[in-house]
């Protein structure tokens, strides 16, 4: 046991000095109920075998190859040797080279006194999609041109003091950092040239407040900062660009780009939790939020090489582009909720929320072209272009809802519930192209009408449930907006003792607005069942398969020459899963597959199957655990984009 709780303080020192220096807000990795015994660990190596598009694969999977710990539990209770903590506990899952994503939570605390809560998460995301802005895919080059490659790490610390008293003050410290390459775009002078970026984002959050319970009065105020700052980068990576054709008899290529934005945002928040038992029957619920985000950017451009520039009919050769620009954000929202236990079985309920956003900016856009010549060679000089803007949106809404909860000492139960949201915007001038009706700015109220139901039946093995909603607003301010929404969905579930569980769901949703500029249609269903049979006690069999289809349409204007079209999308895919486990004795053998197959405007085909075997020594808590684990995609309109790829991995465990 000492020699435990030394290994766990080796652990806690170094991440408790880090999360002073740099934590951030993650969720835990593992929570209560904690394992019976000290130490529960899983690691090992893994192997992969990849054969086909690997940037596709990282995109989608991104497991790779090497040594990790899948998954760690260290627990102390009362160690003799650290007076100061009475319980220390470590979670890890995924910790290792071999991960896209791993997780470590270390909780320390002694009874009464104090409570500390350190969470980390590190994520690797990379993004590569083959056929996505690649104009070369009939010369056979199959990379895309918009990629990113990033490291997220996110950690935060929390120290909570008198956990055990009536008010427990607390102080809390985060950290966020993302950073790594990619590769974009910039389109200027008739063509379209590639980039190569590089991103730094860091994000420091300091908080401070307070939970308090007296018995049938409870909640939190929380006020806290947040400082964000980020820099990007962006350089030419080949002079070529998408357009090889010349224009006006002129070729267009670069010879020299750099570009470089900074941005600086800073947010105050306040949150506040309150909650009353009053009465007996009667419970008060009451929420603030209130948080202000101000943000600077600033940015510099400098382009060099042969370009064309039609609006103002010269060539050029050199660009240079400043941007300065600050935008504000407050959101403050305020609600109450009152419930009302009229009889036993019923229950009245009725809330109010009271929500303002105010979003304004400013932008100033000066560009200088140097060297420029009109199309007759003539008329050497520099031309300036300066663009100012000053946009807002002010948004107002009141939400009012009311409505009854049944529950009767039989099988049936019901829930209704009607909403009323009025909201009032005002949209400023220079957003006119991102709102529908008239002219483009102005002040707009738009009302939204809600009813929602619930009836669910239960006696003995047989569970049915059903709901309803629909929503019905007056005028659509955005072009995402709808005027008509309904939702349906449907559940039934089927338990025969211990031995046989099955239950089938299915759900459609329909959104329309009907405005001859817009014509927005979607329609979504979902439907689909599942099953688990024990026939004995050692063997176990599971299985479902489930359908989704989706149907969108709406108008989209060409930016280049403002004719309006029609942009459909469908998608029909298909699910099936199933596998069994089999447990006797030391050993226990478990083998899954799957198959997703997308019939749409996107089809493909995914198809995966995992075997896990493991063994326990006898006499000991050690075993052993083979994984095998293969994917196979497949991409009816891209075929360059299929991969297949095979995963072995071998771990050693110690369980309680």
């Amino acid at each position: 046991m000492r020699t435990l709780t030394r290994l766990a303080l080796l652990l806690l020192l170094p991440s408790v000095a880090f999360a002073q220096a740099a934590p951030g807000s993650i969720p835990p990795v593992a929570t209560e109920p904690a394992p019976p015994g000290p130490l529960d660990i899983e690691i090992g190596y893994r192997t992969l075998s990849l054969k086909g598009n690997e940037d596709l694969y990282r995109t989608q999977i991104n497991e790779r190859r090497g040594i990790f710990i899948r998954s760690m539990t260290i627990l102390t209770s009362e160690p003799r040797d650290i007076s100061q903590i009475d319980r220390l506990r470590i979670d890890g899952t995924e910790i290792g080279p071999g991960s896209p994503a791993s997780a470590l939570r270390l909780e320390a605390s002694r009874y009464s006194y104090y409570r500390l809560l350190f969470t980390w998460r590190r994520t690797n995301s990379f993004s590569a999609l083959p056929a996505f802005a690649n104009p070369l895919l009939e010369q056979g080059v199959i990379t895309g041109q918009h990629t990113y490659d990033r490291r997220r790490d996110m950690m935060d610390a929390q120290l909570d003091l008198l956990p055990r008293a009536k008010i427990t003050p607390f102080i809390g410290f985060g950290f966020r950092k993302l950073s790594g390459p990619g590769t974009s775009t910039f389109t200027t002078g008739t063509n379209e040239f590639q980039l190569s970026q590089s991103v730094e984002e860091r994000e420091h959050e300091y908080r401070g407040g307070a939970y308090y319970d007296f018995g049938s009065v409870r909640g939190s105020i929380t006020q806290g900062w947040r400082r964000l700052r980020s820099d990007q980068t962006w350089t030419l990576l080949s002079r070529d660009g998408n357009e090889s054709d010349p224009v006006l008899n002129h070729p267009t290529f670069a010879t020299a780009m750099q570009r470089d934005d900074h941005s600086r945002t800073r947010t105050p928040f306040t949150n506040a939790v309150f909650a009353a038992q009053v009465a007996p029957r009667i419970r008060l619920k009451a929420s603030y939020v209130r948080y202000s985000a101000e943000t600077d950017d600033e940015g510099t451009g400098d382009l060099a090489g042969s370009f064309i520039s039609l609006p103002m009919l010269r060539f050029f050769n050199v660009m240079s582009e400043r941007v300065s620009s600050s935008a504000k954000k407050t959101v403050t929202r305020g609600s109450g909720r009152a419930e009302v236990l009229v009889h036993k079985d019923v229950t009245l309920f009725a809330a109010y929320q009271n929500e303002r956003r105010d979003i304004a900016g400013t932008g100033l856009l000066d560009t200088l072209y140097q060297e420029t010549l009109n199309f007759d060679g003539l008329d050497k000089r520099d031309i300036e272009a300066i663009l100012r803007s000053n946009s807002s949106i002010h948004r107002r809404s009141n939400l009012g809802l009311a409505g009854i909860s049944f529950r009767a000492p039989g099988p049936l139960s019901l829930r209704f519930e009607a909403r009323d949201d009025r909201q009032q915007l005002d949209v400023a001038k220079d957003l006119a192209e991102i709102v529908l009706p008239g002219n483009q700015w102005g002040t707009w109220d738009r009302h939204v009408k809600t009813l929602d139901g619930t009836a669910s039946f239960m006696r003995g093995n047989v569970y049915l449930g059903a709901s309803y909603r629909r929503d019905r607003a007056n005028v659509a301010v955005f072009r995402s907006d709808f005027l008509d929404r309904d939702r349906a969905r449907v559940r039934a579930s089927w338990r025969r003792t211990k031995w046989f569980h099955a239950s089938l769901s299915a759900t459609e949703t329909r959104q329309s607005n009907d405005r001859t500029d817009t014509a927005l249609h979607a329609k979504s269903r979902q439907y689909g069942g599942d099953f688990e049979a024990i026939p004995w006690h050692a063997i176990s069999f599971h299985g479902s398969v489930s359908r989704f289809t989706t149907d969108s349409r709406i108008l989209i204007r060409h930016p280049e020459t403002f004719i309006t079209e029609p942009s459909i999308y469908a998608g029909r895919g298909t699910a099936l899963d199933g596998g069994v486990t089999v447990t006797h004795g030391l050993f226990t053998f478990a083998a899954n597959g799957g198959r997703f197959r997308n019939r749409g405007e996107n089809p493909f085909t995914i198809r995966r199957a995992t075997l896990h075997a493991g063994f326990s020594f006898p006499n000991s808590r050690a075993g052993m655990l083979l994984e095998l684990a293969r994917d196979k995609y497949s991409d009816t309109n891209a075929s360059f984009s299929n991969y297949t790829a095979s995963r072995a991995g071998i771990y050693a465990t110690y369980r309680p």
